[in-house]
């Protein structure tokens, strides 16, 4: 259905033509969220809905290059690896780390709550790359594919039925391209994206679609 939605083009109707996307005003997207959710569609679209945020407004080009295409074509499916056991919604208490180790970078950690996380093609994954500095000064956001060597997958079921999965990272090597934008700015990045993603009308159609069964 995925496939279908980006045929269509329905999943970047927003995402700025330079990019590949339809370049239309951001209620076009609001209207199909809205649809797709009230039909109980799978059309969440974990790739766009959930990690394009970071990569349209901060992703190198070479970056966009390189997701932007399978994410709008609706045959990538990707998500957002932010929380962790003890931190909830707190995202300043959480603990993963990411040290510069030669050309790349090497992260360790446990992500948890992580939508999609048993069948995404990668991840978004915030980690701490500054400790000395306050929380939200010291975070950068990085592209990590699934799977990947030292990356263990743990599928969470909930009450109804969907899936959370928890992310044990240990020494995961990543190459100096899988970094969002610059050092350190992964709190920014994460905020507009957590923004955009729990503001959508894609929300408003589950519940309306909940309250008219009722």
């Amino acid at each position: 259905m995925l496939r279908a939605c980006g045929d269509r083009g329905c999943l970047g109707i927003s995402i700025p033509t330079a990019l590949g996307g339809g370049g239309r005003p951001l209620s076009w997207q609001a209207v199909f969220g809205h649809a797709a959710a009230y039909a109980d569609a799978p059309a969440g679209d974990t790739a766009v809905g959930l990690a394009g945020g970071p990569v349209v407004a901060h992703g190198a080009p070479e970056l966009q290059a390189r997701l932007l295409p399978g994410m709008l074509s609706g045959e990538v499916i990707a998500g957002c690896a932010y929380s962790e056991p003890a931190a909830g919604s707190d995202l300043t208490m959480t603990r993963t780390a990411a040290r510069a180790d030669g050309d790349g970078w090497v992260l360790d950690g446990v992500k948890a709550h992580v939508t999609a996380g048993h069948k995404a093609d990668w991840v978004i994954v915030s980690a701490i790359t500054d400790p000395d500095v306050p929380a939200r000064k010291g975070r950068s956001l990085f592209v990590l594919p699934l799977p990947s060597d030292g990356v263990r997958i743990v599928r969470r079921p909930l009450l109804n039925g969907w899936t959370l999965c928890e992310l044990h990272l240990e020494s995961v090597r990543l190459g100096a391209d899988a970094l969002i934008g610059t050092p350190h700015r992964g709190w920014s990045q994460m905020a507009s994206a957590l923004l955009a993603e729990r503001s959508g009308f894609l929300h408003l159609g589950f519940a309306s679609r909940r309250y008219d069964d009722l």
